[in-house]
């Protein structure tokens, strides 16, 4: 067997396993629409989901971008990009809707929500090295005043 035909074979049984899943897919949301689930089972499955969509929009987005290819960007970069893009749409709409009163209930959650982002906060201070001449301050104040004018 060459080493073109392994790739090809490789890329087959993949394209299948993805036809067979999407046929799953749609079976198990006709009946998602119809049934009683487990309210775990389904936030884990939602997970599932999503990761994977996720992870096929990089591929197919790496696949068809020759932008990816002349700057070197890896799924996994896009994967990374991807992630942060919908993190800060995300820290957008809870700031608006904890401003609005529109979350009162699941304490719990809120704290999880408070000691990610305080990790996360701590790990983005490394990467972006500790302010010593106010350039993060400066940068923070321009993007706020951007984004309401």
């Amino acid at each position: 067997m060459s080493a073109e035909a392994v790739p090809q074979t490789i890329a087959a049984s993949i394209s299948e396993r993805l036809k067979k899943a999407t046929e799953e897919l749609r079976e198990i949301q006709e009946q998602l629409v119809t049934g009683n689930v487990d309210p775990r089972i389904l936030t884990d499955f939602r997970d599932a989901v999503n990761r994977v969509r996720t992870t096929a929009w990089a591929v197919q987005h790496s696949l068809g971008s020759q932008e990816a290819d002349a700057h070197g960007l890896s799924v996994l970069s896009l994967l990374a990009a991807e992630r942060v893009r919908i993190a800060y749409q995300m820290c957008r709409i809870i700031a608006a809707d904890l401003a609005n009163n529109g979350m009162t209930h699941g304490s719990g959650k809120l704290v999880q929500l408070y000691l990610a982002a305080g990790d996360l906060t701590r790990q983005l201070e490394h990467i972006l090295g500790r302010e010593t001449d106010g350039w993060l301050t400066r940068a923070v104040i321009a993007q706020e005043s951007s984004s309401t004018g």
